[in-house]
């Protein structure tokens, strides 16, 4: 549908009149009225500020217009054929082939906006680190867009911060890991490879935190004083009630920041809670193993009163 009305439009207003004949004033004054409003259409649509049904409906609107316009005057007056006629023809077939081949490329027209941004660099910073950037990115047209380019980590990384701030964790954390796994730029970034530790976290499962250890841990081996970092792997492991790893990271907090810090008391307490915990365990698993070790004895001294005398 939007192709067949891009096609109207093509041949409602790009149509020279060299090869046309002659038109009206007011033909022509028309057309390009419908064409400002084609071009707002699609602005508003691409901005977000107009959804796609409304778009789809404004579409329908313009092509039926542009039909009209196109039917022949009661009494047309044509031009006499010549070689630019052929010219124009030719131009025109040209024009349609390379607006098929982009558009099977990329698909939507609303992509336009977001590939002209991946191609400046304005989602990647020179340095391979990802660019704090506030723009509006629709979730649906960026996924078809990576449905053709799966290989984009900067893409991919985008999609998956949209789906985060949709609070879709377990699409997030396939997200960000379809970027990392691409071994790029974005798979050397301890932030991002934090966001991703982050969006397995708030799946919220024993396994989801399990595995965000393992992936801050990747994190940290490039950027072992990162603040967030410490602090994921901290929650992570109080959940599990892996004390000592826990500990540890709280501690790593505490050396970085200054006890006039308002988080600096509760971050303290909780290491301190940690501590104790962690001799609790450790004096709750000595008692095992004495109790494990005292009825092994009684066992074999069983067993060594159970047999005949010689």
């Amino acid at each position: 549908m939007v192709l067949f009305a891009a096609l109207c439009v093509v041949l409602a207003f790009v149509r020279p009149r060299l090869f046309c004949g002659i038109e009206d004033d007011s033909r022509a004054a028309a057309r390009s009225i419908l064409n400002e409003e084609l071009s707002t259409l699609q602005e508003d649509f691409a901005c977000g500020r107009i959804s796609e049904s409304l778009y789809a409906r404004g579409l329908a609107d313009v092509e039926r217009r542009a039909l009209e316009d196109m039917a022949p005057a009661a009494n047309p007056v044509v031009a006499a054929k010549g070689p630019w006629t052929t010219v124009g023809l030719t131009a025109s077939l040209v024009i349609v082939a390379c607006a098929l081949a982009v558009y099977g490329k990329i698909g939507s027209p609303g992509l336009i906006n977001f590939v002209a941004d991946y191609q400046s660099g304005g989602i990647m910073k020179s340095d391979g680190s990802l660019a704090d950037k506030d723009a509006q990115y629709d979730e649906a047209l960026l996924s078809a867009y990576l449905e053709r380019n799966p290989s984009d980590e900067r893409a991919q990384t985008l999609y998956a911060r949209l789906l985060v701030k949709a609070k879709k964790w377990p699409e997030a954390a396939l997200a960000y890991k379809r970027a990392l796994d691409l071994n790029g730029k974005v798979s050397r970034d301890p932030e991002v490879i934090g966001e991703y530790a982050a969006s397995v976290m708030s799946i919220g499962t024993a396994e989801s935190y399990a595995q965000s250890i393992g992936i801050l841990d990747r994190a940290l081996r490039l950027d072992e004083r990162n603040y967030n970092l410490h602090e994921l792997a901290a929650i992570a492991n109080l959940e599990l009630q892996r004390w000592t790893p826990a500990r540890e990271h709280l501690e790593v907090l505490l050396s970085q920041i200054s006890m006039d810090v308002p988080a600096y008391k509760s971050i303290a307490e909780t290491a301190a809670y940690c501590g104790r915990m962690e001799r609790l365990h450790k004096e709750k698993m000595e008692l095992i193993a004495k109790k494990k070790a005292e009825w092994e004895k009684q066992r074999e001294a069983d067993k060594a009163s159970s047999e005949p005398s010689p």
